[in-house]
């Protein structure tokens, strides 16, 4: 047992021996993390989107007398060596009892609460040199966080073959000392043979790339999107970032999200709207509470915008319908990012009692005055883009199309799509008022609007739409069923079908005053509605089409 780690040991067991319980007790502790906050800038309580919170356990060179490398204390961090840069997540349990003890408010029984700490590590210049190893806060511990001062002290401890760390908080009078240190017992911390770690390091840095089902037309049971993954996970691969393109209710958006969970990879979904800039992307100066003097104003500082957040997050970005907003405008400078460039923004973000640069990318050196956030080689930004809303909405330049790859998603083949609706109506429209008769004519109604091949009907137009519409248009119909309790006759007439095509169908059209009389001759001769019927569902169109108001 070294002599540094003894003294800790013994202080920790007469300052927080009453934590011990049958999951925990210090003489079963291998590795310990103390930490006093004055020299670490962990307390940016009130941004948890905060990365600048990044405490330095070792430098590049050889370990002080009676310590032991970072290695030690996250033992399994070194089973995979393949990757130069890495960010991860695992749990750490925080003691309800020394939570208590500071003065924390809490309602439970439980002995525990769980709570996560990130670590990070990047490769320095010298690949012969330690690697430099960060703890990343962000929002996690937030209770012990949000009742420490300063002076305080934060302590990691780690079990020998426990895959989760202890986390703990002391006030000043616990005389720990000035400095962050991490201390070992001797050589059990290196032998630890807790495994829990690689796995979560493989699903971060290396996306599972042979988990996709790529050989599947139907992946993830969306209809017919086989292709479009398969042409999304090599550009995925070859490096570049994807736009999903293609007609309303192809499950785009769904694509993209199941993409990364099979990817196991970490993601953020925001929608682009037409008022963004570079604010809700890149960032910019917001108050800052935690910086506030009593009696001052809260101080300004740097608040990451979505694309910069998830990039301090190592999480993958999809912004849903990427064209409502003007991308050009709002990109700025991650167009150089992307370009593997080196950003520096005219921000500056406060670390500890400091205001540094911030710069986007890999610096060739990192200076105090600078907080770097890397671009990790692995991060991607996957889009959806309405191809309905292209002509209406704003336009994407080549030097933003020159970053991404364009994935066309497209409408099920006709019998998949008549499949689709079959199997909706049979499991959706059971018992009651719905019989065969009844579910056979809804069917055949929508299949004559939806499922019509490229060469009839909505298709000769190039406006067929994905399934997402019709199949919410049968829920629909089994709602007002039941509400309104419709007839028999109803069922078997056009009519409800109409009235699902207004709400859902006709607010896709919108802006489309040319395609107005090919789009209404297209359901009236699916529908066969009478010249009555054709006049009222044409003034329900022309509310978003605009045909009317331009013919005036």
């Amino acid at each position: 047992m070294t002599e540094t780690f003894q003294k800790d040991l013994a202080l920790l067991k007469t300052k927080l021996g009453y934590v011990e319980d049958d999951t925990f007790d210090w003489d079963s502790v291998v590795a310990i993390l103390v930490l006093r906050l004055a020299n670490t800038d962990c307390l940016h309580k009130d941004n948890p989107a905060s990365h600048a919170t990044q405490i330095q356990l070792t430098d590049s060179g050889q370990s002080p007398p009676g310590l032991s490398k970072t290695d030690d204390f996250f033992p399994t961090l070194v089973v995979n060596d393949t990757f130069s840069r890495w960010r991860l997540s695992v749990e750490a349990l925080m003691s309800v009892k020394n939570l208590k003890a500071l003065n924390v408010a809490l309602q439970t029984e439980d002995s525990w609460i769980l709570s996560r700490i990130q670590i990070r590590r990047r490769r320095p210049l010298n690949d012969q040199a330690n690697p430099v190893l960060h703890l990343c806060y962000g929002d996690d511990l937030r209770e012990l966080r949000n009742v420490l001062c300063e002076r305080d002290y934060l302590v990691i401890a780690k079990l020998k073959n426990v895959p989760h760390y202890y986390a703990f908080g002391l006030p000043d009078d616990a005389c720990l000392g000035d400095s962050k240190r991490l201390s070992v017992r001797s050589d059990e911390a290196a032998n630890d043979q807790t495994q829990f770690l690689h796995a979560e390091l493989s699903a971060t840095s290396d996306p599972k790339w042979s988990a996709l089902p790529v050989s599947d037309d139907d992946p993830f049971g969306l209809a017919g999107a086989g292709p479009a993954l398969r042409r999304a996970l090599s550009a995925l691969q070859a490096g570049k970032n994807v736009i999903f393109v293609g007609p309303p209710g192809t499950a785009k958006s769904e694509l993209a999200v199941k993409l990364c969970k099979s990817l196991e990879v970490h993601y953020d979904l925001v929608t682009a709207t037409s008022n963004w800039s570079t604010f809700e992307t890149i960032g910019g100066y917001m108050p800052d509470p935690s910086a506030a003097q009593p009696g001052a104003p809260e101080p300004l500082n740097f608040s990451p915008g979505a694309i910069v957040g998830a990039i301090q997050r190592n999480h993958w970005l999809i912004v849903d319908e990427i064209n409502r907003a003007d991308m050009d405008k709002a990109f700025g400078e991650m167009f150089t990012l992307l370009s593997a460039g080196l950003v520096r923004l005219p921000f500056k973000t406060r670390v500890g009692n400091r205001m540094v640069n911030v710069v986007l990318g890999h610096p060739s050196t990192d200076t105090e005055d600078t907080l770097a956030i890397p671009l990790p080689q692995d991060w991607r930004l996957l889009a959806t883009m309405n191809t309905f809303d292209k002509a209406s909405l704003h336009q994407l330049s080549f030097a933003l199309m020159r970053r991404f790859a364009f994935v066309e998603v497209t409408v099920p083949e006709k019998s998949k799509y008549r499949d689709l609706l079959r199997d909706r109506v049979a499991s959706r429209m059971t018992g009651g008022i719905f019989d065969d008769t009844s579910r056979e004519a809804i069917l055949r109604l929508l299949a004559s609007v939806f499922a019509t091949g490229s060469s009839e009907g909505l298709g000769k137009l190039g406006l067929l739409v994905g399934p997402a519409i019709p199949l919410d248009i049968v829920d629909y119909l089994v709602a007002r069923v039941e509400t309104l309790r419709s007839s028999k006759e109803e069922l078997a007439s056009p009519r409800l079908v109409l009235e699902g095509l207004e709400l859902y169908l006709y607010p896709q059209f919108e802006g489309r005053d040319r395609e107005h009389d090919g789009i209404l001759r297209a359901i009236s001769e699916a529908l066969s509605l009478t010249e009555e019927e054709k006049a009222v569902t044409g003034k329900s169109l022309s509310l978003w089409t605009g045909f009317e108001a331009n013919a005036e």
